[in-house]
């Protein structure tokens, strides 16, 4: 059985050291002991299958590449709980790679303290297991998840980890607690990545009028200070990567209130996203940085997670 869990508060709580109730909210989280577990009757239908108003027996095939490539469950009711959430789309994101969704657990956890029902968590569940299946290559894949649509699945090729520059642009609210959730709306995104581009870089990073450091568009920061301490801005207006979250702990980094000027002594820095991995920083505002062994050794044990 399924104990009864506190999730006013988003979940177990940080610092709980009881890896037992861990695995329970992990197991509550992705439905894996409700009433009927959707993989336990079938395979998703594809989007096409479910659109023509078919449900063969099929599972879709996800051969690596395109953003046409879909896999959707199908809505359901699931009574007054699942009609109020989520109360606004959300997403996230995975990258498919040898037959492994790294730190898979974690983004069903934060999946549903975003308010996804269990239902629909376990229905990603269920879409991760056929891409794991199905993918012939290394695949970059987005669960979309929005209140009595069902749960959708669509791939793209994944990034090159290669180091990037990144470019100081304003877009940062560390009192936006929107931004905590991985919300599908990302219109703040595609405008700070314009003005990046138009800075000759290759991706925004996102500061507040106050001159505080927040995120980039798609990733996490983390910076080697000029003391060679491994800093992060706190989780308030940036999203809780789950790569962060990992590198955070595997790192010993600390988190800090990152201004704009202590940019300006960085020896070094890196950001974490799940599709690349741990991404070294090349330049920020055309300055450039030093590579530091310990984001090349991060980088390896983030290759080797299962």
């Amino acid at each position: 059985m399924c104990r009864a869990l506190d999730w006013s508060s988003g979940g177990p709580t940080r610092n709980s050291k009881d890896s037992t109730g861990t695995r329970d909210a992990l197991r509550c989280a992705s439905g894996a002991v409700s009433r009927r577990p959707y993989a336990a009757a079938r395979l998703p239908p594809t989007f096409d299958q479910l659109h023509a108003g078919s449900t063969t027996n099929r599972p879709s095939v996800a051969t690596g590449a395109g953003p046409e490539v879909r896999a959707v469950a199908p809505a359901w009711d699931d009574g007054p709980v699942f009609r109020r959430r989520p109360e606004i789309p959300l997403f996230e994101t995975v990258l498919v790679d040898d037959g492994r969704i790294r730190l898979f657990d974690r983004h069903l956890l934060r999946l549903r303290r975003s308010g996804a029902a269990p239902r629909q968590v376990s229905a990603v569940r269920s879409l991760a297991a056929t891409w794991l299946r199905t993918a012939g290559r290394p695949t970059v894949v987005r669960f979309d998840v929005e209140a009595r649509t069902g749960v959708a699945s669509r791939a793209r090729a994944p990034k090159r980890a290669d180091p990037v520059a990144l470019a100081v642009v304003p877009g940062f609210d560390p009192l936006d607690g929107a931004r905590e959730q991985k919300r599908a709306d990302r219109g703040w995104a595609e405008a700070a990545e314009a003005l990046a581009t138009a800075a000759g870089a290759d991706e925004p990073l996102l500061t507040s009028e106050a001159g505080l450091v927040g995120e980039t568009s798609r990733a996490s920061l983390f910076v080697v200070d000029a003391t060679g301490r491994v800093v992060t801005p706190p989780v308030r207006g940036v999203l809780p990567g789950v790569t962060r979250g990992w590198a955070l702990e595997e790192i010993g980094a600390t988190e800090h209130a990152l201004t704009v000027a202590e940019l300006a002594d960085a020896r070094s820095a890196f950001v974490t996203t799940a599709g690349r991995g741990v991404v070294p920083v090349a330049s920020i505002d055309g300055r450039p940085l030093r590579p530091d062994d310990r984001v090349l050794e991060l980088a390896t044990a983030w290759r080797g997670l299962r």
